[in-house]
C-alpha cells in the first residue's frame, strides 16, 4: 500500500478489514509506505498506523517527511525504491500492489516499480513494462489516483 495523507482513506479500510479477518485468515506481509510533509503537523492517523504495526496487522510502516525543517525531503517514491529487492521478492510470491494519491505521484510510482523488476526480475527495460502492464491487467498492481488540475 503506497501513498501520500491524501491517498490514506483506502488504506484505512484495508487495514481495519485486516483487524476484522485477521483470527480466521493469515495475510501475507502488508507493508504500508505513508507519506506526509511534518510528523509534527500532518501525520494523520499516527497512533492508529503504529498500533496497526505493533499488533502485527502492518509487517511494516514506512514513513517518508517531505518538509521537516533542516532534513532532505524525503518522499513515499524513494522509501519503495529503497525496499526494491524486497518487494520484488514480494512479487515474485504474488504480492498485490495498491497506490493511491496524486497524479504525479502515482507516476513515479509506476517508474519505480518498473526499475525495480527490471533490475531484480533480471528483465529487459521493455519486459518490465510488459511484466507491470500484466500485473495492472490482472488487478495486481491498482492504482486510485486523481489530480488538482
Amino acid at each position: 500500500m503506497i501513498g501520500p495523507g491524501t491517498g490514506l482513506a483506502p488504506f484505512r479500510g484495508f487495514v481495519s478489514e485486516f483487524y476484522t479477518r485477521s483470527a480466521e485468515h493469515k495475510f501475507g506481509d502488508t507493508i504500508l509506505f505513508f507519506g506526509c510533509r511534518n510528523p509534527e503537523k500532518d501525520y494523520i492517523y499516527r497512533d492508529e498506523l503504529e498500533k496497526a504495526k505493533e499488533d502485527g496487522i502492518l509487517t511494516d510502516l514506512k514513513v517518508a517527511y517531505s518538509r521537516v525543517p533542516g532534513q532532505p525531503k524525503v518522499y513515499v517514491q524513494q522509501l519503495v525504491e529503497a525496499e526494491a529487492e524486497r518487494l520484488w521478492k514480494l512479487i515474485e510470491k504474488g504480492a498485490y500492489i495498491y497506490v493511491c494519491g496524486g497524479t504525479a505521484m502515482g507516476r513515479d510510482i509506476l517508474d519505480v516499480f518498473r526499475r525495480l523488476v527490471a533490475k531484480h526480475g533480471g528483465y529487459s527495460t521493455e519486459n518490465a513494462e510488459i511484466f507491470v502492464d500484466k500485473m495492472i491487467r490482472q488487478n495486481r498492481y491498482v492504482q486510485e489516483l486523481w489530480s488538482a488540475n
